[in-house]
């Protein structure tokens, strides 16, 4: 098994933190990968095995994060009392 090296998942990690807020108003609800510090592919641009497939053909040392955009709604949280 090959070795993922830890400073290339950080900086994606600290990418995203930097432009989350942007990212979930623009993209929420969508399927995202980003890598090299960027949004690299959207669901725009096909299913979410055609996506991992193309950055693993264009893209072959990039260690990529992908996940689904959370919309706004997914952060509202209801206290019961």
């Amino acid at each position: 098994m090959k070795k993922i090296s830890a400073p290339k998942t950080r900086n994606n990690d600290r990418w995203l933190r930097e432009h989350f807020e942007e990212i979930v108003d623009k993209y929420a609800g969508r399927y995202i990968l980003i890598g090299n510090n960027k949004i690299l592919y959207t669901d725009t641009d096909g299913t979410p095995r055609q996506i991992l497939n193309k950055c693993k053909t264009k893209h072959p040392g990039i260690v990529p994060l992908f996940f689904r955009v959370p919309l706004p709604s997914d952060f509202v949280c209801a206290l019961i009392i």
